[in-house]
């Protein structure tokens, strides 16, 4: 949920500037890869969602703010910048808002 919120604020028609679509605004080609056919389908979009976000969870060995961060930047960034949290403004800001959401929602009683 709380990438959701960050990504698309929840819509799923949403697009950025550099093509990402839907919900958890994924790449066409990540998306195609997850088996996401039509990315602005809810279910289509949050199964390719978590399935990289699992992927990038064994490839980053559990460590919940470098999942973050790669999702962001790319694992490759994560990799080059020796297994840290990139130093770029932009991915710091995204890490640090997800964590927050993340505790948020999982303060929430139910």
């Amino acid at each position: 949920m709380a990438i959701i919120h960050v990504e698309s604020h929840g819509n799923p028609q949403a697009i950025s500037y550099r093509g990402a679509m839907g919900l958890m605004q994924i790449m066409p080609r990540t998306g195609a890869y997850y088996g996401a056919r039509d990315l602005f389908d809810k279910q289509q979009n949050i199964t390719a969602g978590a399935r990289y976000l699992r992927a990038l969870t064994i490839r980053h060995g559990g460590h919940t703010d470098l999942v973050i961060a790669a999702y962001n930047a790319g694992s490759g960034t994560i990799i080059k910048h020796g297994g840290r949290i990139p130093p770029y403004p932009e991915t710091q800001r995204y890490v640090h808002k997800v964590a927050s959401y993340r505790a948020a929602y999982c303060a929430l009683p139910g």
